[in-house]
């Protein structure tokens, strides 16, 4: 009887055969096994009385378990989420009794799966910890994205060893659970990918205030964990109780995680023509916000994760409590060395130190992309307290706070990267934290970094420079580069000493440019009056340096100031930049200069470098864009062939309008795309 069960059953044979497979022994072997198991008395789900299901559905599984029931709280208030199945505490128990998964609860698993996956669009599935540990509000731990089922029973292990391991399970209340649902994204990509070819996508949605009416929605291509890896994401702020977008920010985003058929959790590029492109349609983005709010409302502040079903819109696969840090204004000033962290061998070095004084641990960006918390949990174990510096936003990089619950500081950095070794102050400026070399703030004032040169204002690094500082800030394409503040420019000095201090590859090829104070505003950009040289050499920078500083007093300059008919001065800063390999460049503008029609973009081309539509000497093709008509008025090449394709030319129609966003007004661009194809930002300034 219980043979012909199992034999007319063609979905559990499939899965017999599945299970043979992966344990290496004949299927008439697995059959004999389970049939053994079901004349001892041991449970096989499907083919006896059951005493107890090992695998509950969400609404048959009573225990308290935040990850559990951040799914019931998603039902209750009207999200979509996926159907889920949870493997109980009690299997946990018997795992650690043998270290091994009963052959039961794998054929269970089987059964479960088959019917499970039938809502993939790949077929495939997502198993994820669901641990309750007592002192830790959110403990880290792996999870499999896009597996077949016969790789379920595995993935289930791997979260129990990582309860073991971290001797979660020990702790009085704690509670060791797996859940099981369909992976919901398109099929693994493949890279490059092709145009057109349907991205995934998710992120995180996180209240701003404690009534939760205004919701912070982010969203990237590709699985939604890039939120915590990327500066270059998209953020909506909702108001959730008029269901309005108060705000969009859609910056450059030039790379992605994704689902491949090497990994589940690949680094690789976006499409040129998806870059500037909003993640979200309006709707979702009104539905992440009406969900925290709901949520908050009737259980408290909650944070969303969310991921696009693979069909038509956004699934919510995660509900958890989220508390809203004030930003401290206590004075931090804070000189170390970075002791960077990529690996389990890294922290037992870090821990066997005889002193580790001064040491400012870095956590390497790898470890957030890999998911390798078993190494963040090791960091914060440490019996030392020490500041780290996390990858990530405050908002969605919630595995940080497992080392402030133990006691650590951290700081959240975004997408910059510190060396082993190298020398920093952390300090702050104005509200925010600031993170320099100390190379650089040995000549304080002198020397920023353009990440964070926005922080200092335009008195002290120029116009060029705070508006460049920007868009790389929120994830733009702008080539690296140092600021040499007015400061620096204004008072002479050792130049070989200040030299020393500044970090550039001496190998590479770098753009010496102005940056004054009164450059690049809206209604004076003094654009081409000062000079700028490319390609120069390290050895070569003092001296161009010089020469920007000496053209703030040409005069032309001094002409240029009587012509406006009143008295004005100057501050020099220049940024330093390095060079990158140009195929094609040209220049935007986002509004008609000859007409004034504010409903035209205008867009020069030409092959090489932008200074020769600058200049005029370039053969150029000039594009116009309708943003009325939504269309293309002239793409014609005039006295050059045509430079850009259709994709390129729509990319940088997007990229204005995503600059436009930032900035808040009409914008004059500089742009070159690389031999590699990757879009870059030179120079923004206001159009008037």
């Amino acid at each position: 009887m219980i043979r012909s069960q199992i034999l007319l059953n063609k979905n559990i044979i499939s899965e017999v055969k599945k299970i043979a497979k992966s344990r290496g022994i004949s299927q008439s072997e697995t059959v004999r096994t389970l049939l053994e198991q079901a004349l001892s008395g041991s449970h096989i789900t499907g083919i006896t009385e059951t005493k107890q299901d090992y695998i509950q559905s969400l609404g048959n599984f009573k225990l308290k378990n935040p990850r559990i029931d951040g799914f019931k709280e998603i039902f209750s208030v009207g999200g979509k989420t996926p159907e889920i199945k949870i493997v109980g505490p009690e299997m946990f128990e018997e795992y650690l009794k043998t270290r091994n998964l009963p052959v039961d609860l794998e054929f269970e698993l089987a059964e479960v799966c088959a019917e499970l996956k039938k809502s993939s669009v790949t077929g495939t599935l997502v198993v994820r910890r669901a641990y309750v540990v007592p002192g830790l509000e959110n403990p880290p731990g792996p999870r499999f994205l896009g597996l077949q089922s016969t790789k379920v029973a595995g993935a289930v292990k791997a979260i129990y060893d990582f309860a073991i391991e971290h001797e979660y399970y020990l702790k009085s209340g704690s509670s060791i659970c797996v859940f099981i649902h369909p992976f919901l994204d398109p099929k693994p990509v493949t890279s490059p990918i092709m145009s057109g070819v349907q991205l995934p996508y998710g992120g995180y949605a996180a209240p701003l205030n404690d009534e939760a009416s205004r919701v912070e929605v982010f969203a990237v291509w590709g699985n939604n964990e890039g939120v915590q890896s990327f500066d270059a994401i998209d953020r909506y702020v909702v108001d959730t109780k008029r269901q309005i977008i108060l705000d969009k920010n859609c910056p450059q985003k030039s790379l992605m995680f994704c689902t491949t058929k090497k990994s589940q959790s690949e680094k690789i590029p976006v499409p040129q023509d998806r870059q500037f492109e909003q993640v979200l349609s309006d709707s979702e983005i009104l539905e992440a916000g009406r969900v925290v709010y709901e949520l908050s409302k009737k259980y408290g502040l909650r944070r969303v994760e969310f991921t696009y079903d693979g069909l038509e819109t956004i699934l919510f696969n995660e509900s958890a409590p989220y508390k809203i840090y004030e930003k401290e204004i206590k004075n931090i000033d804070k000189v170390g060395e970075i002791f960077a962290i990529s690996s389990e061998k890294d922290v037992e070095a870090l821990r066997s130190l005889n002193t580790s004084k001064n040491k400012i641990v870095y956590i390497d960006k790898k470890i957030v992309e890999e998911r390798a918390y078993d190494v963040l949990n090791s960091v914060a174990g440490l019996p030392e307290k020490y500041m780290v510096l996390y990858p990530g936003l405050s908002a969605t990089a919630h595995a940080m706070r497992v080392l402030n619950d133990f006691g650590h500081t951290a700081i959240v950095v975004g997408n910059r990267i510190f060396k082993h070794n190298e020398k920093i102050i952390v300090k702050r400026v104005g509200s925010q934290i600031v993170i320099e070399s100390l190379k650089n703030s040995a000549i304080k004032n002198l020397v920023v970094n353009l990440y964070d040169a926005k922080l200092y204002g335009r008195d002290l690094v120029g116009g060029k420079a705070t508006n460049l500082s920007i868009l790389k800030s929120k994830g733009y394409n702008v080539p690296h580069g140092l600021v040499l503040t007015t400061e620096f420019c204004q008072k002479p000095r050792n130049w070989d000493e200040v030299f020393k201090s500044i970090d550039l590859d001496k190998k590479k090829k770098y753009a010496v440019r102005s940056s004054a104070d009164i450059e690049d505003k809206t209604d004076h950009a003094f654009a081409g009056q000062f000079e700028t040289y490319l390609n120069t050499n390290y050895e070569d920078i003092p001296m161009k340096v010089r020469e920007v500083i000496k053209s703030a007093s040409a005069k032309r300059i001094h002409d240029y100031f009587a012509s406006m008919g009143s008295d004005w001065s100057v501050k020099m800063a220049v940024v330093v930049q390095e060079m990158i390999d140009v195929d094609k460049s040209g220049g935007v503008f986002g509004k008609d200069l000859q007409t004034g029609d504010e409903d035209l973009i205008v867009m020069d081309v030409a092959l090489g470098l932008g200074d020769g539509v600058v200049n005029g000497t370039a053969k150029t093709q000039r594009i116009i864009y309708s943003r009325s008509k939504n269309k293309l008025i002239n793409d014609k090449a005039g006295n050059a062939k045509n430079l850009l394709t259709r994709m390129e030319i729509d990319s940088l129609v997007e990229m204005t309008f995503s600059v436009e966003k930032l900035i808040g007004e009409v914008q004059d661009i500089e742009w070159a795309i690389d031999k590699k194809g990757a879009i870059w930002l030179i120079q923004t300034r206001g159009l008037q």
